[in-house]
C-alpha cells in the first residue's frame, strides 16, 4: 500500500486513511459516499473494490486507470466487463460526458445492484449495468464470488462461496458492433 504510485508521495496520509477505514468499517459498518473523479462513490464497507480506494486512492489501478483517462473523450463509448460497483464505469463516465455511453457488465448480483446504485447516485442516464457474465455462449457460468476477485468456478479452484449466474454474448447484449 505504502509504496503504490499514488501514495508514494504521501505515505503517511495514505496509511491514515487505511486505518481510519478500518476502524469505521467496524464501528459504524454503513455506506460512505465519497468524491471519486468528480462524481460521488458509495462505499459499502464489505466491498474490496470500496477498500481499494481507501487503501490506494481513486486510482487504486494506477497506470490502467491513467491509460483510461488519456484514451478517453468526449463522446466515446466504453465497456467495463466485470464491473463489480462501478469504479472503472464512474472514470469513464467523467471523461465521456453525457453524450458517451457506459456498458458495465458485472454478473455477481450484489456488485450489479452497488454498480447500479452508483450510476442512479451520479444520474448518470448513459450508463447501464448488464447483469451477465461476457463469454463465448449464451447460457449459465458458476463463478467463485470473492468481490473484486471473483472468477469462474473450476474445479483446480473449489474454494468459497459459488453462484451461478447468467452468461451472454458480447454482440447479443450490445448488438450493432463488430466485437471480434
Amino acid at each position: 500500500m505504502l509504496t503504490h504510485p499514488a501514495n508514494q508521495a504521501h505515505r503517511w496520509r495514505s496509511l491514515g486513511r487505511a486505518v481510519r477505514w478500518q476502524i469505521r468499517k467496524r464501528i459504524w459498518p454503513h455506506p460512505i459516499d465519497i468524491p471519486f473523479e468528480g462524481l460521488v462513490l458509495r462505499c459499502y464497507p464489505d466491498s474490496g473494490s470500496a477498500s481499494n480506494v481507501f487503501y490506494f486512492t481513486e486510482r487504486y489501478d494506477f497506470h490502467e486507470m491513467a491509460f483510461v483517462e488519456r484514451y478517453l473523450r468526449p463522446g466515446d463509448g466504453f465497456l467495463d466487463i466485470g464491473a463489480n460497483i462501478g469504479t472503472y464505469s464512474l472514470l469513464a463516465a467523467s471523461k465521456v460526458g453525457r453524450e458517451g455511453r457506459i456498458q458495465a457488465f458485472e454478473a455477481v448480483p450484489l456488485a450489479a445492484s452497488r454498480a447500479r446504485e452508483n450510476f442512479a447516485l451520479n444520474r448518470l442516464t448513459n450508463a447501464e449495468v448488464h447483469e451477465v457474465a461476457v463469454g463465448d455462449h449464451v447460457g449459465r457460468v458458476r463463478f467463485l464470488d470473492f468481490d473484486v476477485s471473483s472468477t469462474v468456478d473450476t474445479p483446480a479452484s473449489r474454494r468459497g462461496k459459488v453462484i451461478e449466474v447468467a452468461a451472454d454474448r458480447l454482440e447479443a447484449v450490445v448488438p450493432g458492433r463488430d466485437y471480434a
